[in-house]
């Protein structure tokens, strides 16, 4: 084993101990949410556990690991993994490079004094390009092979995007998964099972952008955290929205109303 493998294993066995709430250590926390969400790997020890968490790290010493841990561990996180880890990885990534080049205020530059990913977008958020449906890229979405126009209406726009480059595109700036440009594994999971459909709701700057997934239950805003109901009564002040869920309805549940006639 070289000396950097040999350092970076001491250091996840320091951290695998490391006391968390509860009187527990932190593999111990780690494992108990893990059997929670159904998401406990076949891993060899506890290490396993947190070499998991330690993939959306892009740091070479893993001193990212410990934060995104607490990150997974926190109730109010959607931090799920593996399926996750490349798109946080890019933030964190992001974040390290505006950190390192200085162009993050001088208080924004450490990662711990973050309390939860909400957080650390709300600053990323700031340095996002401009959104994918302004201006030259929304003619070229129109265009591009692989997206299908479902509901197209003064302030909301539904597509199924059915390749990973088309959501990839529609996808611009959220936290998606399914949208990370290095990884097409998640979206091609996700879209064998049925179709994805990304929703744009608003103008220009004021847009807000949803992923919809019937066959896993999965409705997300940008930051692929679950839709809270203003989002859904915003949704709803659209006539489309309406089409949308009849269109649903009569997809997946048409053969009980043919039954019952």
């Amino acid at each position: 084993m070289q000396a950097k493998e040999f350092i970076i294993e001491v250091s996840l066995e320091n951290l695998a101990k490391t006391p968390v709430k509860g009187g527990m250590t932190l593999t111990d926390a780690l494992k108990q949410k893990m059997m929670q969400t159904g998401e406990a790997p076949m891993v060899q020890n506890d290490i396993g556990l947190l070499e998991l968490i330690s993939a959306a790290d892009p740091t070479n010493n893993n001193s990212m690991t410990k934060w995104l841990a607490m990150q997974y561990l926190n109730p109010e996180s959607n931090f799920r993994v593996p399926e996750d880890v490349n798109q946080v990885k890019q933030d964190l990534t992001k974040f390290m490079k505006l950190a390192r080049s200085k162009k993050l205020p001088q208080e924004q530059r450490d990662l711990n004094k973050y309390k939860s990913f909400s957080q650390l977008y709300d600053v990323l958020e700031q340095y996002e390009e401009e959104d994918v449906q302004s201006g030259k890229e929304q003619k070229k979405q129109t265009k591009l092979e692989g997206i299908d126009t479902i509901i197209k209406e003064p302030g909301l726009q539904i597509y199924h995007t059915k390749t990973h480059d088309a959501n990839c595109l529609v996808g611009k700036g959220t936290k998606w998964c399914t949208a990370s440009k290095d990884d097409d594994g998640y979206f091609n999971q996700y879209s064998e099972q049925g179709p994805l459909y990304a929703i744009i709701e608003g103008d220009g700057e004021n847009q807000k952008k949803y992923q919809f997934h019937y066959e896993s239950d999965q409705f997300l805003n940008a930051r692929d955290e679950d839709v809270e109901p203003n989002d859904i009564a915003t949704l709803s002040k659209h006539p489309g929205w309406a089409e949308f869920l009849n269109m649903q309805i009569k997809q997946h549940y048409g053969q009980y109303f043919k039954d019952a006639a």
